[in-house]
């Protein structure tokens, strides 16, 4: 996802992880994850990160869910639910 010139990259630059730069000036986020993911606590630093930032974010955890999990809504449920509530997210933005 970096490109060809990812070694180059040194591992504090902040297009390694959203985590290792500033949220000055970002506009709302949308945060959600699966409880069972690997990124999930780096998913929360984030959100916590960009809030200190003064950043609106919406935050929402799926219970025992894994990472992209949005992607299966044909067959559970709580994905469904998920992008019913991202759905939600996006038209309320464009409303305001």
């Amino acid at each position: 996802m970096l490109g060809p010139n990812t070694s180059q990259l040194s591992a504090g630059n902040p297009s390694v992880s959203p985590l290792l730069g500033s949220f000055e000036g970002f506009s709302a986020i949308y945060i959600n994850f699966g409880t069972a993911e690997i990124l999930k606590d780096d998913s929360r630093r984030v959100a916590k990160k960009a809030e200190g930032a003064g950043v609106a974010v919406t935050f929402e955890e799926g219970l025992h869910l894994m990472h992209v999990h949005p992607i299966f809504f044909p067959y559970y449920p709580d994905a469904r639910n998920t992008l019913h509530n991202i759905n939600k997210w996006i038209q309320a933005i464009f409303d305001k």
